[in-house]
């Protein structure tokens, strides 16, 4: 499981997306402070991450999906999302049917990052994240709102926090 944080200003702001949502594009990841919603009102909030690590030619590349950790231990199968950019290159996490762990084309790579020597919890600072079509990840404000996609926006750095591994993608799901 990875807590992400993007760097903005010299700062760290929390990765995170909200699903099962009501209103349109909750499924979008931001990087910003997190909403302080009551509990159950708007969906379920994901700010720690699954990663499900391929070695594709000479690099590793990523699958990424809410983690069913904390809060969202019991969330199965409400998390059933995987990372990828949509129609129009936002970072967004899109339901799936797919279970993980099966190989994908929505794998992401992350620049300076190798998985060969993990330690929990340990910060894994000034990483690039590199969408699934090959192109470094951007910040972009609009409607005061951090979005993240690979199109426009300004450039960032990523950081990672490794708080549990090898973990599977659910440890207990329901029939």
């Amino acid at each position: 499981m990875i807590d992400a944080a993007s760097v903005n200003d010299g700062g760290l702001e929390p990765l995170w997306a909200e699903l099962n949502a009501a209103s349109k594009g909750k499924e979008w990841v931001y990087a910003e402070h997190k909403p302080m919603y009551p509990e159950g009102d708007y969906g379920v909030l994901s700010d720690v991450f699954w990663f499900g690590v391929y070695k594709v030619g000479n690099q590793f590349a990523y699958e990424i999906r809410p983690a069913y950790e904390g809060g969202n231990t019991d969330a199965w199968p409400n998390l059933e999302y995987i990372m990828q950019t949509n129609w129009d290159r936002w970072m967004v996490l899109a339901p799936t049917s797919i279970a993980a762990g099966t190989p994908s084309s929505d794998l992401w790579v992350i620049e300076g990052f190798t998985p060969a020597n993990l330690a929990r919890g340990v910060w894994y600072p000034n990483l690039a994240l590199l969408s699934p079509a090959g192109r470094r990840l951007k910040r972009f404000k609009q409607f005061g709102r951090q979005y993240l996609g690979d199109w426009h926006g300004y450039g960032g750095k990523i950081a990672l926090l490794i708080t549990r591994f090898p973990v599977p993608p659910h440890r207990s799901p329901k029939p």
